[in-house]
């Protein structure tokens, strides 16, 4: 009889160990848009929190190249990995459709979820996707503008046309635009080649100019911030990955803390058998003001003394 219950114990200890895997068994595939800070520390606040569980991680970058992200997306179905990050509306809408709800997946560097056509509703995704938004403090961005520069008029931005990003962010811009007695002079382009072409044009209309998190701001910063400096005029952005590169100030996101939280959701994915469904889709849980002391010096500009504590 002994024998029997010691035969049966050693069959249940195989099965329940068959059952579920060890957070070491499983591989999260990233598809990564491209090199750019945002994109890196989005990739790096995950692996922050996955790296802690000995998750792998296999990484595939599409280096600017959309054409890359759909070779990306079937090397990594073929290597059987659990859950996909993938980091760029691009990159989720991909994911999407190449694995088509067959694993899970978890998208950051994502405005406008809603309108890219990757959830109906935010507290309430399908199983096949849920993330985290970049939405930035618009508000609170021009609030800042304003205190600083309190008799600026016109603001600028540059979008690429056809990214749903980029025009939700010009739509929010000048809606918070509205109740601050600020215009919005809006360039919309298709490439890099023609803001550089556009930029001189829209730098002679403006007091200030506004950083969006589209890619094509991401990639051109510092082309828009070299001559808006050269025309005196400052430039404000939405996240921390912008501001060493000659910004004057922010209300700024971090993706490395956004990445911090799309990690815990894969980890509560593989670990706690959550379904993405079972995720609302999240925002930033702070943010935090930076004004660059040298550049306030560049514009002539003084700052109010509530707000020397955020010199840098």
């Amino acid at each position: 009889m002994r024998k029997r219950l010691s035969l049966l114990l050693i069959v249940l200890l195989v099965l329940t160990g068959c059952s579920s895997k060890s957070s070491a068994e499983y591989k999260v595939g990233v598809l990564q848009f491209g090199d750019y800070a945002s994109l890196n520390d989005s990739y790096a606040g995950m692996a922050q929190v996955l790296e802690k569980e000995n998750v792998e991680i296999v990484l595939k970058n599409a280096q600017s190249d959309p054409a890359n992200i759909m070779i990306n997306a079937q090397a990594l179905k073929d290597e059987g990995v659990d859950v996909i990050y993938a980091i760029t509306t691009q990159s989720a809408q991909m994911a999407l459709n190449v694995f088509d709800g067959s694993i899970p997946v978890v998208f950051i560097a994502v405005t406008d979820p809603v309108a890219a056509g990757l959830v109906d509703d935010m507290e309430h995704p399908t199983d096949k996707i849920t993330g985290v938004t970049d939405r930035a403090p618009v508000a609170q961005q021009l609030e800042l503008m304003k205190k600083i520069m309190p008799d600026s008029k016109r603001v600028g931005l540059v979008y690429r046309t056809g990214d749903s990003n980029g025009e939700f962010q010009k739509v929010l811009l000048e809606s918070e635009a509205k109740h601050l007695g600020l215009d919005v002079e809006s360039m919309g382009v298709t490439n890099g080649q023609e803001l550089a072409l556009g930029l001189p044009n829209l730098l002679k209309k403006v007091d200030a100019m506004y950083l969006i998190t589209d890619d094509l701001n991401v990639s051109n910063t510092s082309l828009i911030v070299d001559q808006a400096s050269s025309n005196q005029v400052p430039v404000f952005a939405s996240e921390d990955g912008q501001f060493d590169e000659g910004v004057l100030a922010t209300v700024s996101i971090s993706y490395t803390e956004l990445g911090n939280q799309a990690g815990n959701m894969i980890f509560d994915i593989l670990n706690k058998q959550r379904k993405p469904s079972e995720i609302p889709v999240e925002k930033a849980k702070t943010t935090r003001i930076r004004i660059n002391e040298k550049m306030t010096k560049t514009y002539g500009l003084e700052i109010p003394e509530d707000l020397k504590e955020y010199l840098e």
